[in-house]
């Protein structure tokens, strides 16, 4: 049972449209991706000036152009500011000027490790729009694991390796580098490679490159101020080359600079040494530079993830000297293709820290939150086509709430009022989840946003009851149909009290809930409810809205899971016509309509009429949104249930088999997805006298759904019935 969140501008009417929903080999497929020679995904950083290869540490990682038998794991760990990042993208920059293919993720949380797996399973050609990302990351592992050319992964900042183990291949001739401060990592096996401080010989040289000054006892005594730390020692270098200073000069400013007792730290970690004084000297030149906005700049930077800001959509080409001013500081660095930038996240948490002494870190918040207001702005079908930059953007809105809580953890009294917008964009990511389905990451996002929007906003304002809503959904697309209902009954009663029983937001709320009662058997209370509703949008929008006639289509449906065919038939021709008219003939949501005056047809058995139309509508979406979409198969899957009480039954076994590999090679075989297409397959053998093959296809699906976290769901009452009627020896249709 697949759904749809519509969303209408203007009105703020979100309902869930249930429309068609009525319930070759992995390794082959996966063989199909090759990347073009030399093709590497992802951002690796610059090299830096005066770049130190450190070779003693370089030694320890295979050459570039070794080949290996099997997995080949690396692991980088050691203080922040040490160099890992630097020295794993220099192998990388290596790697790929091999003509090697590769990629670079950011591991820091599970929303970017997930996220960077599937952009990375998007571009290979491995996954499809509306997979899942755990389903994308999963492919893209078996990938890697049945690939025998070389492949270079580096999981940057990875901080679960647990977490990092379920993705990593466990055959095949990938090489795997890793950067971490956490000693965890060893546990993954393969060779750890500890990157301390620089050596007095690699820091001298550094400073003895970058600014050519003959004093080598003051070099020395820089050194050791700053113990040794590349990230220190580059800030350090950048102001003393800017401003013409000695290393006396710069020490003696260094020395000056007060540090509040009061700055935050991180849980059980605190400032490399000289590390805060430094960043803070930086800071102070660069709100001196011509630019003017830099320092500004970098605040709004501070707040985003750290794993690359988009120039063009987010900050704005109009700030590109402002940018230049920060990469010459050391403080920021570009992309190799420039359109992006970074801050190393120990500088970030420094200049927040700045921030909030100086009074600035909530209007850096403010400012991430309008940039990034573009998100509330992305249709449906944007969002399936570039998944890649709704993690990207997810990343960029968890890192911005992570500074809210930052405020909130210091008291600031106005937490709540900057918490609110950004809040506003974490419910719209929930909303991007639900439209791809990616239903693992929307169940967990929502659970956190609801909690925070009842903390932050209490439980009766309007983004918290949004957010209330989009976790229900959340729930219905996986399965979690208890916990579906009594949220959207908890949160259609609120909104009857608190915003009125005909508020289009409580209208949209009424339909959800309706979905999910038809959806669950109940569908004489889900006709109360969207009777109610209809009458409601005809009154208020008229019978053409979009938002009735999506009404009027939940209607019809569940008048047909009540029995009353004939007006389903009559309601799901009249929203067929009037979309005809107003969308065309190939218009999604016509198609959706075609479909569901099929299923009605073969519900009041008429078959011919219904194979017909679902044919036509299989063939139409097909060719829109492609043969293996979600939405493609779950038509076919229809048709085929039609052929099958046609009599047509072997042609019902072969549409469902082809249904049934790709979902498996696209979901995975425990999907729900997959379960439901598992029986379906099991019915048509059934059928078909071919009983040993339908216990097996049942079996698999009960075991699917009965790990499901809702055990009462009742497809899976539905399975086990049919399981244990076939053990029982009878056969049926």
């Amino acid at each position: 049972m697949t759904a749809l969140f519509v969303a209408v501008a203007g009105v703020g009417l979100s309902i869930w449209g249930k429309a068609l929903d009525r319930q070759t080999s992995a390794k082959e497929a996966l063989g199909r991706a090759a990347p073009a020679k030399g093709l590497f995904i992802g951002e690796i950083p610059r090299e830096p000036l005066a770049f130190q290869a450190r070779n003693d540490l370089r030694d320890h990682l295979p050459k570039v152009r070794k080949t290996h038998r099997q997995v080949a794991v690396y692991s980088l760990t050691g203080q922040r500011g040490a160099g890992k990042t630097q020295l794993a993208a220099a192998y990388a920059r290596q790697w790929r000027k091999s003509g090697r293919p590769g990629a670079w993720i950011t591991a820091a949380t599970t929303e970017q490790l997930l996220g960077g797996l599937s952009v990375v399973a998007a571009e290979l050609g491995l996954s499809h729009d509306g997979e899942d990302s755990a389903g994308a990351a999963r492919k893209f592992r078996q990938w890697l694991e049945h690939r025998n050319d070389p492949y270079l992964v580096v999981f940057d900042n990875a901080v679960n390796p647990d977490e990092l183990s379920t993705w990593l291949p466990s055959q095949g001739t990938a090489r795997i580098l890793i950067t971490s401060n956490r000693r965890h990592f060893k546990l993954l096996g393969g060779v750890e490679v500890e990157v301390e401080r620089f050596t007095t010989a690699e820091a001298m040289s550094y400073l003895r490159e970058r600014l050519n000054i003959d004093d080598e006892d003051g070099a020395r005594r820089l050194v050791g101020e700053l113990d040794h730390l590349p990230l220190a020692l580059a800030l350090a270098a950048s102001q003393i080359n800017h401003q013409r200073l000695t290393y006396v000069a710069y020490l003696d400013r260094l020395r000056s600079v007060p540090i509040s007792e009061s700055l935050q730290r991180e849980e059980g970690e605190s400032y490399p040494r000289g590390f805060a004084e430094t960043v803070q000297l930086s800071v102070e030149e660069i709100g001196r530079h011509p630019a003017g906005e830099a320092r500004n700049v970098l605040e709004l930077l501070s707040v985003l993830a750290p794993t690359g800001v988009s120039i063009d959509r987010i900050i704005g080409q109009e700030h590109r000297p402002s940018l230049a001013a920060l990469a010459e500081a050391s403080i920021a660095v570009f992309s190799t293709d420039g359109s992006s930038i970074s801050v190393h996240r120990l500088v970030q948490r420094a200049v927040r820290d700045q921030a909030w002494e100086n009074g600035t870190l909530g209007t850096a918040i403010s400012t991430a939150a309008e940039r990034l207001d573009f998100i509330t702005e992305l249709d449906g079908q944007r969002i399936w086509r570039d998944r890649g930059s709704l993690s990207t953007n997810a990343q960029h809105v968890e890192a911005v709430w992570h500074a809210v809580q930052e405020l909130d953890a210091r008291g600031t009294s106005a937490w709540e009022r900057i918490a609110e917008p950004v809040l506003y964009l974490r419910l719209w990511v929930l909303r991007h989840l639900n439209t791809i389905a990616d239903v693992a990451r929307a169940v967990d996002w929502g659970q956190a946003l609801i909690a925070d929007c009842e903390r932050a906003l209490g439980p009766d304002h309007t983004t918290t009851l949004s957010s209330c809503s989009a976790l229900a959904y959340s729930y219905d697309l996986a399965e979690r149909k208890s916990e579906a209902i009594s949220l959207s009954e908890s949160t259609l009663a609120l909104r009857e009290r608190v915003q009125g029983e005909n508020h289009l937001d409580t209208v949209a709320s009424r339909i959800n809930l309706a979905s999910i009662y038809r959806s669950v058997g109940r569908a004489r209370e889900a006709i109360v409810l969207y009777e109610r509703a209809v009458a409601t949008l005809d009154e208020t929008l008229g019978r053409h809205h979009a938002d009735t006639l999506t009404a009027l289509n939940g209607l019809g449906l569940a008048y047909e899971a009540e029995g009353r065919n004939e007006d389903a038939i009559d309601l799901h021709k009249e929203v067929l016509a009037i979309r005809e008219r107003v969308f065309g003939d190939v218009h999604p949501d016509t198609l959706t309509s075609r479909g569901n005056l099929a299923g009605a047809y073969e519900a009041a058995g008429h078959i011919d009429q219904a194979i017909s139309l679902y044919e036509q509508a299989s063939t139409e979406r097909a060719r829109a949104l492609g043969e293996d979409h979600p939405r493609t198969l779950t038509l076919r899957s229809h048709l085929a249930g039609a052929y099958r009480r046609a009599g047509r039954v072997e042609d019902a076994i072969t549409l469902h088999t082809r249904n049934l590999d790709v979902r498996e090679r696209e979901f995975g075989a425990t999907h729900p997805d997959t379960a439901r297409e598992q029986y379906r397959l099991a019915r048509a053998y059934e059928t078909a006298g071919q009983t040993r093959r339908a216990e097996s296809l049942y079996e698999r699906a009960l075991d699917t759904f009965a790990r499901l976290p809702d055990p009462g769901n009742p497809f899976t009452e539905m399975v086990r019935s049919h399981l244990e009627r076939i053990r029982g020896g009878s056969a049926g249709g």
